[in-house]
C-alpha cells in the first residue's frame, strides 16, 4: 500500500496506483480520503463522488472520459458514485487522479480564507 497525498507526489512515484493504495485530497482544512480498488476509488469517510462536488465537477463521465479515453462502465452514473473504469485499470486512474489534483491544486490557488483579508491593529 502506498499513500499519495499530492499531485507531486504521485508524478515521483513514477506508476500507476494500484490495488488498495490510498490517496489523499485536502482541501479547505479537510481530507478527503480514498481507497484504489478494481474499478472506481472508495471514499473512505464519505461519498465516492466528494472530491468531484468540492471541486464543482458536474459531469463527472464527462471528466472522466478524458483521462480513462473511454465511457464510464457505469451506464448512468448516479448521485454519490464514482465513475467506474474498466476492471484493474490503473493507468486510466492514475490518469483520472492526477487531473483532480490538478484541479485540486487550481482551487487551492483561488481559496483565501476570509481572515487573512483583514489587519489586525494594536490598539
Amino acid at each position: 500500500m502506498i499513500e499519495i497525498h499530492n499531485l507531486k507526489e504521485l508524478n515521483k512515484l513514477g506508476k500507476n496506483l494500484k490495488y488498495n493504495d490510498h490517496i489523499y485530497f485536502e482541501i479547505y482544512n479537510k481530507i478527503i480520503k480514498y481507497k484504489v480498488i478494481y474499478h472506481p476509488l472508495v471514499n473512505l469517510n464519505g461519498f465516492n463522488d466528494e472530491i468531484f462536488n468540492v471541486l464543482e465537477i458536474r459531469n463527472k463521465s464527462k471528466f472522466a472520459k478524458k483521462s480513462y479515453g473511454y465511457n464510464s462502465k457505469n451506464s448512468k452514473i448516479y448521485y454519490h458514485q464514482w465513475p467506474k473504469s474498466k476492471a484493474s485499470d490503473y493507468p486510466a486512474l492514475t490518469r483520472l487522479v492526477k487531473e483532480l489534483y490538478k484541479l485540486l491544486e487550481n482551487k487551492k490557488a483561488e481559496y483565501k480564507p476570509i481572515y487573512s483579508r483583514f489587519e489586525i491593529l494594536d490598539l
